[in-house]
């Protein structure tokens, strides 16, 4: 086994361990961010959902307080019976 330029042996017993641990660490890393990102989104649910409710307060507040009563009779509104007059 000549040593190669990389300071390890061609065969891998200084690179395997390396790269296995490089591995290792990349995809505890990589599942550390997605976790992050993952409250960050759970968090913004939260907000969202509590804006929504609030809106929906606020919108059932307004609808009490309105009348929706028509003025006319739907009847007098039908195109085809202003036809007939």
């Amino acid at each position: 086994a000549s040593l190669c330029p990389g300071g390890g042996y061609e065969d891998g017993t200084f690179f395997k361990p390396l790269v296995l641990l490089w591995i290792v660490f990349g995809l505890a890393y990589f599942a550390s961010i997605l976790t992050m990102i993952g409250n960050w989104l759970k968090i913004l649910s939260k907000k969202t959902r509590a804006e929504m409710e609030e809106l929906r307060v606020h919108a059932t507040d307004w609808t009490q307080n309105m009348d929706f009563r028509i003025p006319n009779p739907l009847e007098f509104n039908d195109p085809f019976l202003l036809q007939r007059r």
